[in-house]
């Protein structure tokens, strides 16, 4: 008789524990949310699990923190790679985020999603994971995240006009006519 007294008080006391370890859990989840959004290039390497170079960390840092943020570099630097992390990155720590990426051909634009996106998707489980669907046709080519963030490729014309952003991404800038940024994917 008393072994089933003791059982039921020792059940008392994990439902008691429940409320707490949920509000410690909480609080914790709180916690490293701001670390790893004050230090994107620590979550790359904790959670995704990509090594990067100083100066990656440093760009990757920038990206997150500014908002207009313009990298100049010759080729073979990981651009698209970068912006693919960061891209990855944003997309997970604040949900219901949109990015659109915007190049002056749409393959450019795709190749971020297609290969960079997709490479460290493979590499990545906790990434495969967060990741619901991905569409890359050539007129249709986007991610979408579980907690409602998207990330779509577009051409930088007037066909862009009605998406929504709330991080725009212009790859190869350059080629891109200042009106059409101005006119169309700014609004």
């Amino acid at each position: 008789m008393e072994k089933s007294k003791t059982k039921i008080l020792k059940n008392k006391n994990r439902r008691g524990n429940t409320k707490e370890k949920y509000q410690r859990t909480r609080a914790g989840f709180k916690k490293w949310s701001a670390l790893y959004r004050a230090n994107p290039h620590k979550y790359a390497e904790d959670y995704i699990g990509v090594k990067l170079h100083l100066f990656q960390q440093f760009l990757l840092w920038a990206m997150n923190k500014y908002n207009f943020f313009m990298y100049l570099a010759s080729r073979g630097q990981g651009k698209s790679y970068l912006i693919a992390i960061y891209c990855v990155i944003r997309c997970i720590l604040y949900p219901n985020t949109n990015i659109v990426i915007a190049s002056g051909t749409k393959g450019q634009a795709r190749l971020i999603i297609t290969e960079k996106i997709i490479s460290l998707k493979n590499n990545s489980k906790n990434l495969d994971r967060e990741i619901k669907d991905v569409k890359t046709g050539t007129n249709d080519c986007y991610v979408m995240f579980w907690n409602g963030s998207k990330i779509q490729a577009c051409t930088s014309n007037d066909n862009a006009r009605g998406l929504r952003a709330n991080i725009l991404i212009l790859d190869e800038f350059r080629l891109i006519p200042k009106t059409t940024v101005d006119k169309v994917l700014q609004p």
